[in-house]
């Protein structure tokens, strides 16, 4: 905080008290003691300390404050990666190294009487030398006026109304040395007041994009067509319009095709100017609203022990021009039998999920004339047993890219199905790969023998043996494919291949060579 000029002992002063000694001439040690008459040094002012003036400090000090000077407490003053907060009169004091800084100020909720938006940032650069004090006064508002009314003019309290500025950035003026613009990104009324009333502000050239207004009524969102908005001086006032107060509600059970209750799934409803939500209670009821007309909507069912997949999407259109009560009944699903194996082996506590689902969908039952559709649902088997078989459900005439299994080994396990469509009754599916030998052939002969060995995921080979010897030579021909020269050995030994960090093939029915002789 010190700086370089003929008041020295001032700024040492400054300098005893901050520690911040770095900058003082090259001045022999006997004129400070002139200057510092009745004054102790204290140690750091030693003569090794009494030299070279870098001015490796500056500061910036001064009163963040509105356009009509009242001050900004708590806003955050950043000066090159320096951030101090805003005293009750709004005044702060910031370090940072000579030369062009690059500065910013962030305001955020400020006091109500401030007539400031929600959000203001304000950046620029500055000629930083020594101790710079200027203040930053904000521009003046402009007061932004909503008016929330249903499509009758009566006004609708506690609506939240938001704006999201297109263009948010106007120059602000802070005087020689400054370069500085003010950017504001959107604007809030939180509730509207018991005439649908509410006020905010902004600055004046600011572009909205849109300004809209939400509220819910028994568990329905609606929403005011928007308005966009450009900033003048002086009053904006902003008029939006609830085309319908009071939503329309479906009413139903969503169940199986045997009639059980499907509890926890979400209905969703939405249109143009209203969204609406609903979860199926224990018995499968639901009840979800929105504004009359053309309505899009979606179902997700999870698996809840009633031999669903884990997750069954339904989606549709329906006309809600009055009170509807209709059941939603999915379609019946079969069983999918997937097997998980390497080496000939069954992996156990492999995970299994659906790689890819092809567009294929279902009719689902609705009201008459109504249109539903199921979309390929995600599968997922959490484990297979120690047979490494899983089961899970899915719908006939759903077709699948592929299914993915994992395991975490050792050694790990990785490895997708082809694509296959669920039949009639369900479907089985092997899932084979993984770190494995498979054969050996030939599989018996003498040392010397060259065999191929056939697996998976021949990838990184560091070493084939035979038993506990290592190979005479081999070859990598592909992933799938070893050449290998038999070492002297006798009788049956395993035929193991390993890779990089230690990681040894899994054993097969068929890995072993006979020796003879």
């Amino acid at each position: 905080m010190t700086k370089c000029s003929a008041e020295l002992a001032v700024a040492i002063g400054e300098a005893c008290m901050s520690k911040s000694y770095a900058c003082f001439m090259s001045v022999p040690l006997r004129l400070f003691r002139i200057l510092l008459v009745g004054m102790v040094l204290p140690d750091f002012l030693g003569a090794a300390g009494l030299t070279a003036c870098t001015a490796s400090a500056a500061q910036w000090r001064g009163v963040l404050q509105t356009s009509h000077h009242i001050p900004i407490e708590g806003a955050t003053v950043s000066l090159r990666g320096e951030d101090v907060t805003t005293g009750p009169g709004g005044e702060f004091a910031v370090r940072g190294a000579p030369g062009e800084v690059s500065f910013s100020v962030g305001i955020r909720s400020p006091q109500a009487d401030l007539e400031l938006p929600e959000e203001t940032v304000v950046t620029g650069t500055l000629e930083l030398a020594g101790i710079v004090e200027r203040n930053i006064t904000l521009p003046a508002t402009a007061l932004i006026s909503v008016a929330v009314t249903d499509s009758h003019g009566a006004g609708i309290p506690g609506v939240r109304v938001t704006g999201f500025a297109s263009n948010a950035t106007v120059p602000l003026e802070l005087g020689p040395g400054f370069s500085a613009e003010l950017e504001t990104r959107y604007i809030e009324i939180p509730a509207t007041d018991q005439e649908g009333r509410g006020i905010t502000y902004s600055y004046p050239g600011v572009e909205f994009q849109e300004i809209a207004a939400r509220y819910a009524v028994e568990g329905v969102s609606l929403e005011a067509a928007t308005q966009d908005l450009h900033v003048v001086s002086g009053d904006n006032p902003v008029g939006l319009v609830f085309a319908q107060n009071q939503p329309i509600f479906w009413t139903g059970t969503l169940e199986t095709a045997t009639g059980h209750p499907i509890s926890n799934a979400t209905f969703f409803l939405e249109t143009p100017d209203s969204q609406g939500s609903d979860t199926t209670n224990q018995n499968g009821e639901f009840k979800v609203g929105a504004l009359p007309g053309s309505v899009r909507f979606s179902i997700g069912a999870p698996d809840d022990a009633l031999h669903l997949p884990a997750i069954t999407g339904v989606s549709g259109n329906l006309e809600l021009d009055g009170p509807l009560a209709q059941n939603v009944r999915l379609p019946e699903t079969v069983p999918l039998t997937i097997t998980v194996a390497t080496g000939g082996k069954p992996v156990s506590d492999s995970q299994v999920i659906s790689t890819g689902r092809s567009p294929t969908t279902l009719p689902v039952e609705l009201p008459s004339g109504q249109e539903a559709m199921l979309s390929a649902p995600y599968i997922e088997i959490l484990e297979t047993n120690g047979e490494g078989i899983g089961t899970t459900y899915s719908y006939p005439g759903i077709e699948y890219l592929g299914l993915l299994a994992r395991a975490a080994g050792p050694p790990p396990f990785s490895a997708e199905s082809s694509a296959f469509i669920v039949g009639p009754t369900g479907s089985t599916i092997t899932i084979t790969g993984g770190f494995a030998v498979n054969s050996v052939s030939p599989n018996s002969g003498p040392a010397g023998t060259v065999v191929e060995i056939a697996g998976s995921e021949f990838t990184k080979i560091t070493s084939v043996k035979f038993g506990k010897k290592k190979a005479v030579s081999y070859t990598v021909n592909s992933s799938t494919s070893i050449t290998a020269v038999v070492p002297p050995g006798k009788g049956t030994v395993s035929v193991t291949v390993a890779k990089k960090k230690k990681v040894k093939s899994v054993p097969g029915p068929a890995d072993t060579f006979t020796y003879t002789a």
